[in-house]
Order: structure tokens, then sequence, then C-alpha cells
């Protein structure tokens, strides 16, 4: 600290002085001491009894900066050229030209910028509702974003999709299949179909063509005269593989059973059905019919169609 002290001497006078201080020095006058950036006036009477006046320019010489930043990126100070990269107060001191203190002082805020991972797993297309898509295949995807201090951002997402599967088995068979999906017997050819999960919980379908051949020899007529040279409708067998036809059924268009008989030969018409119901002729048209035969293998076939009455 530099300390300076005036002594008045002249009898009568009026006095300016300039006096440059750097930060944390002072001067005494008399008798007071002054330390701040000012201009005192002084009057008093001198040892000699005379009025006299000191003016007094006090300045101080040293100086202290303040910059307060906030930013998303690291910021490069001017001051010394360095990047600042994390939130903090820093302080540069120099000398100026008056030989005192001149000080900067940086208050800088990192503002945050964020990178998201999100991760997901699914049977089936995904709906992001971050950007509103609809996605179907697995991949990276990102997103940028904003911070509402304006900071750029990443929204970065990992999607897996997993199939849901759908299984077909095709089977051509001579007799009833057992299929072993879920251990059924099917006795005639059509679709079927087994639903199921995958081993990532996806919903996925499991499906049977089935296509029985008879290759047995059996065949059926498909219209009916009644009274006519045909007889009566009943199931024909050309190899004799039919043991019995352990039943035969015969059902109009809206499901009713018109006809029904049990455990009888096949191939002789005037075993069958005679297109009569209650003793009456049915109207004409088509009807439905089902059948259970026993072979002579000890196996059993369900046979069915349509039949046409005409007059």
């Amino acid at each position: 600290m530099v300390i300076q002290e005036i002594q008045i001497v002249e009898p009568s006078a009026h006095i300016h002085e300039k006096i440059r201080l750097c930060t944390g020095d002072s001067v005494l006058i008399a008798g007071q001491w002054y330390k701040n950036d000012t201009v005192f006036k002084i009057s008093y009477l001198n040892a000699q009894g005379c009025d006299s006046v000191i003016i007094l320019n006090l300045s101080i010489n040293s100086n202290q900066q303040i910059s307060s930043v906030s930013s998303c990126n690291p910021y490069r100070w001017d001051v010394d050229g360095q990047n600042y990269t994390q939130s903090g107060r820093y302080l540069k001191s120099f000398t100026n030209a008056q030989g005192c203190d001149s000080i900067h002082i940086l208050d800088f805020k990192r503002l945050p910028s964020h990178l998201i991972n999100e991760r997901a797993e699914v049977c089936g297309p995904f709906y992001w509702n971050v950007n509103n898509t609809l996605l179907d295949q697995s991949g990276q995807y990102s997103h940028p974003l904003q911070t509402f201090e304006g900071c750029d951002s990443l929204l970065n997402l990992e999607l897996i999709i997993h199939p849901h599967f759908i299984k077909t088995d095709t089977v051509i068979s001579q007799t009833d299949y057992i299929w072993p999906v879920n251990n059924t017997n099917y006795s005639v050819s059509g679709n079927y179909e087994e639903q199921y999960s995958s081993e990532f919980g996806c919903d996925s379908i499991h499906r049977l063509i089935l296509i029985i051949k008879n290759e047995q020899g059996i065949y059926y007529p498909n219209v009916l005269i009644p009274g006519g040279i045909s007889g009566g409708f009943t199931i024909f067998d050309n190899l004799f593989t039919i043991a019995s036809i352990t039943t035969l059924s015969i059902y109009d268009r809206w499901g009713s059973l018109v006809w029904q008989k049990h455990n009888f030969a096949p191939n002789d018409p005037t075993l069958g059905w005679d297109g009569r119901f209650k003793g009456q002729h049915v109207v004409p048209g088509v009807y439905t019919w089902h059948s259970q035969l026993t072979l002579k293998d000890g196996t059993y076939q369900t046979v069915k169609g349509d039949l046409t009455v005409v007059k």
C-alpha cells in the first residue's frame, strides 16, 4: 500500500492536487485518509491563521472488468485466447500503464446439451411419438432436439422389430391326418390354423393345408331322381374296402335332418335314401350329406358332399 501525505506550508493558498492511486492505496490529507476516486475541496486555517483551500482530484487507476457468458458450446475468452468448456469463475490479472492491477473476471455458465439413447423391442411396427413416425424396420434412428435454452441435443433409438411368423404345412394324405401341432385328427380336406407365440412373444400363425385323396375306389353320385333308374342315394366302393356305412345323414338347405341310416352295406341303392321325407317326395333342390365309413382295415373315414334332387 502506498501512503502519501501532503504538508500545507503556504501561509495562504489555493492548492490543486491531482493524485493517482491503485486500488487499495490511500492518501492522508490534513489528517484524513482518502482512497476513493473523487474530487475534494478542503478549507482550513494554516499555521499562520490564514484561510487556505486544497482542491484534491483523486483518481483510482486500477480497473476490474467482469464478463458474464452463457453458452451451449465451449467459449473462447478474448482476454487470454483460451477455450473454456466447464462452468466456473475465471480471473486474469494484468498491470496497466499506470502500474496498477487490471483484473478481468469471466463468469462462464456452460449450458447442457443432451445425448439420449433409447432401445425398443417390439413385435410389429413401432410408433415413435418423438417425431410421429411409424417405423416398420429394425435399425438405428436419430432425431435432433433443442433444450429450452436453445442447445442442440440428439435422441437416438435402437429399434428391434421381431417378426410375426406364418408357418404353413402342406400335407397330402390317403387317410385321416393327425396334425402334430395340436394333436387333432382331421378327416376332411381343408385349411386349418393354430395361433401361437414365437420365442419373442409375438403372435404368429401355423397353417395346415390338408388334402385327403381317396384312392380306395369310393365314389358317390351328386344327382338323385326319385323313382328313377338310380334307385336311391348311397356310397359306392369299386375296390370293396368299405366294411360298412356306419352312418349316412341327409340335410336340407336349412340344416334340418331329412333322413338318416346306420350300419348298412355300400353299393346298394335300395338301401340308401329314396328322396322322401315322412313318406313324401322332397322339394327339388340341393341337399347336403355326411357319411361315416368303417373300412375293412379297421380304420374310419368321413366323407361328405352335396346332392341335387330333381324331378
